[in-house]
């Protein structure tokens, strides 16, 4: 038998689903806080 189970911990909610996340992102790099916030829309 094994010990794995179906779902994932979700870090935004902190609570524990049981499907498959369907959705994956990224955290913005770093570099992109160092544009001057009057330059960010362009």
């Amino acid at each position: 038998m094994s010990n794995y189970r179906e779902g994932y911990l979700c870090r935004c909610c902190g609570k524990y689903h049981n499907e498959l996340p369907m959705s994956y992102g990224s955290p913005v790099p770093d570099y992109c806080y160092d544009i001057p916030s009057e330059e960010q829309e362009s």
